[in-house]
């Protein structure tokens, strides 16, 4: 189930139901492993973000490619979003 919300882009209900598995078997490999890998695909849409926001519009790309490579998701409503943001400081 939380492999079919990660793949519909519902990250939030994918970690919570990723939580569930790990609360019943805590050494569950594929849970602690997808979890690793949202937590990363987060990090590196909040490193985008920070990189627009600060003009530094090359890098946002690059940390966007590696989201959307690690998520199999397009990057572009992100893009468009630290686009947004980085204009209206």
């Amino acid at each position: 189930m939380a492999k079919c919300y990660s793949s519909l882009g519902r990250k939030t209900d994918a970690t919570r139901t990723y939580s569930k598995v790990l609360e019943l078997d805590p050494s569950n490999a594929a849970a602690l492993r997808e979890t690793a890998e949202l937590r990363q695909v987060e990090n590196f849409k909040k490193q985008a973000q920070l990189a627009a926001e600060g003009g530094h519009f090359n890098s946002a790309v690059s940390l966007l490619v590696c989201a959307r490579t690690r998520s199999g998701r397009q990057p572009r409503a992100h893009l468009r979003s630290c686009l947004v943001a980085s204009t209206q400081q």
